[in-house]
């Protein structure tokens, strides 16, 4: 079984996958550290706005909504229906590497995964040039697996090789591919719908805190593909609920992200101080934003984001960082591995692994009365989830 300290990081840390691919994954955003954003879309999002509030445009009401439906509990559990026979023990499934940090901690989870179904579970560093890449999905049509596990990793980057596994009966999963189906990917976490769904949370929750005050700076990586496909939702969502309300969009770069980032958000901060709310498209950006904040004398600055570490949880235990909107990770990665034994014995997908459709599950928004675990073993809201997996798998 996975052991507590590995449920480290919510979905952000596929975020940080992407940076294997960073040259295919395209630009997220397009506007820069001292522009305004001005919402155009005409809505259409997860709420009904337009109703406003006595005195002034804010769907508060329809905010409050949102929101609540993903706090206070989780969602319901992600697979519903057992597997339809115990998956046979010379099932090989591949995990793809990249390399990382996050990548490495993945494959942890995927291998106790395996363990737990009673399958071969091998891992092929992919690297972070394409070179090498191309070259581990090479090696992956060579070992003829059952299944193949990509996380993150753009499948412009493997295209004829993908084509050869798919050719060969191959079951490909992917996780934070915004767009698998172009690729002919049936099997895929965290794509598209999932990712519009949290920058509508996070637009939710915006006018659900400040109303028609809001003045909000959103932090975006330009460089990851789908936090532009989650800004672009985030400020629909802000159009439709708020459309006087006062949206930023700020570009931190990936290779600042655990360096360097929160200078640039307090200097922006700084330079525009009527900011009451900071949105972050992944919390890992805001490790060591509260000293920086506090050395600055900024205060009265609500920080929310998506996904958190370790350190971002104790923040907001400590009361440095206001809340999270935060993904499951363990909980995810083993989802991934279900679906790749669906795949292969061709059975249908629970819903919500079809779907990704709101509500979608093992997503919450936590704060500090939340957190009410130990920080350093991270968040999940099945702490049994490993029970429930190996029971759906038994095959009974």
């Amino acid at each position: 079984m996975l052991s507590r300290p590995y449920r480290l990081l919510a979905v952000a840390g596929a975020i940080v996958l992407c940076a294997v691919a960073i040259g295919a994954c395209g630009g997220g955003g397009s506007s820069s550290s001292s522009s305004t954003t001005e919402t155009t879309s005409e809505g259409g999002g997860s709420t009904e706005g337009g109703s406003g509030t006595e005195g002034g445009s804010a769907d508060v009401a329809a905010a409050e909504k949102a929101v609540a439906e993903y706090t206070g509990k989780p969602s319901p559990f992600p697979v519903e229906e057992p597997l339809k026979e115990k998956m046979p023990s010379d099932t090989k499934m591949l995990y793809m590497q990249c390399g990382s940090p996050i990548c490495q901690l993945q494959w942890a989870m995927v291998e106790a995964a395996g363990k737990a179904m009673g399958v071969e579970t091998k891992q092929i560093k992919a690297g972070s040039q394409a070179s090498e890449i191309a070259n581990a999905f090479d090696t992956a049509v060579a070992e003829e697996p059952d299944a193949v596990l990509v996380p993150a990793i753009e499948p412009s980057l493997f295209r004829t090789q993908l084509e050869e596994l798919q050719e060969n009966g191959v079951t490909v999963v992917t996780s934070g591919v915004v767009d698998p189906q172009e690729y002919g990917i049936e099997y895929a976490d965290f794509s598209r719908p999932s990712v519009e769904n949290t920058g509508k949370l996070l637009a939710a929750k915006a006018v659900a805190q400040k109303g028609d005050e809001a003045d909000i700076a959103y932090y975006a990586v330009p460089e990851l593909a789908f936090i532009g496909v989650q800004q672009e939702a985030f400020e629909a969502e802000m159009e439709n609920l708020c459309p006087e309300c006062s949206v930023r969009v700020i570009d931190i770069p990936l290779s600042t992200v655990g360096n360097t980032a929160p200078n640039r958000i307090v200097s922006d901060l700084q330079q525009n101080p009527d900011t009451n709310m900071a949105i972050f498209s992944t919390n890992e950006m805001a490790e060591g934003l509260p000293a920086a904040m506090k050395t600055a004398g900024i205060e009265d600055v609500e920080t929310w984001g998506f996904g958190s570490t370790p350190a971002n949880l104790q923040d907001i235990k400590e009361g440095n960082l206001t809340g999270a909107l935060e993904n499951d990770l363990p909980v995810d990665v083993w989802t991934y591995v279900d679906e790749a034994a669906r795949g292969i014995l061709g059975q249908e997908l629970s819903q919500a692994e079809k779907t990704e459709e709101p509500p979608v599950p093992d997503v919450q928004f936590l704060e500090q009365k939340d957190i009410t675990f130990d920080p350093t073993h991270g968040w999940t809201g099945y702490p049994e989830f490993e029970e429930k997996f190996t029971e759906l798998w038994s095959g009974k």
